[in-house]
């Protein structure tokens, strides 16, 4: 099923496992990804990447300027988001939140790269008090109020194409190990998951970890590093420029097949 078939759904359909991960779960040697039947317009290697793979498509998108539809703007003063055709406003300190954790994990090396084949989506999460607010919203409305929640929480999963790394592939297996981030817009520091032990074996195998206990899912945010992005980041010093999206189907769909 495609993300963008989702478009107009209550936020009770989470309760049910419909939202977020409805695609096909297939795994290959100790890592689990997601598959649709897309394929990928980078033929070469394939579904999984070494770092320096990963690098050359990442400099090449990068330089290549694209931009994620329906990306979030800045304009006249406001932040403007995007979902089915709509638009809504969105707070500054989501936007200052989002921008500060994905420097963070470059920093932190829990990321290489802002793009598909590393990270390049969260996963909005708030407390269960938090989600039977908004259960019988849309998901358009549901997304336009949580944004404005101190409890609002994302779970990064990345490195989504990284070949399994061997005990040598020092970096490699470093961002693997930490591959699971939770970012929190109250402003509390990056915090590093694993699989809870009855999770299982596939995802404990992939290093997938899931929202805290307390927590649901209830939104996702997609992003993208592109020269002509919306923002900037700055790891390190080293200037980067990003967009951010709530309803970016093509560029989800990328790489999967």
């Amino acid at each position: 099923m495609k993300k963008g078939l989702l478009k107009g759904m209550s936020i009770a359909a989470l309760s049910l496992g419909l939202l977020f991960n409805p695609m096909t779960v297939t795994s290959k040697p100790g890592v689990v990804y997601a598959q649709t039947g897309l394929d990928s317009e980078y033929k070469t290697p394939g579904w999984f990447y070494t770092l320096e793979e990963m690098k050359k498509v990442y400099e090449k998108e990068y330089e290549e300027g694209k931009r994620l539809e329906n990306h979030i703007e800045f304009k006249g003063g406001k932040y403007t988001a995007y979902y089915g055709g709509k638009s809504f406003e969105l707070p500054e300190k989501f936007i200052r939140h989002t921008l500060s954790q994905l420097e963070q994990m470059l920093e932190k090396r829990y990321a290489k790269y802002i793009f598909k084949l590393d990270a390049f989506h969260s996963h909005l999460i708030v407390p269960d008090r938090i989600f039977e607010k908004y259960i019988h919203l849309n998901y358009m409305d549901t997304i336009e109020a949580v944004v404005k929640e101190d409890s609002l929480g994302a779970l990064y999963h990345n490195t989504e194409h990284l070949k399994t790394p061997s005990e040598t592939e020092i970096e490699a297996k470093k961002l693997f190990d930490n591959r699971s981030v939770l970012g929190w817009y109250d402003g509390r520091p990056l915090e590093i998951i694993h699989p809870k032990e009855n999770d299982p074996e596939a995802i404990k195998e992939a290093n997938t970890g899931s929202e805290p206990e307390g927590y649901r899912r209830i939104g996702f945010l997609v992003f993208k590093a592109t020269k002509n992005g919306e923002f900037t980041i700055k790891p390190n010093g080293q200037e980067i420029r990003v967009d951010l999206s709530f309803d970016a189907d093509a560029y989800w769909l990328l790489y999967n097949r």
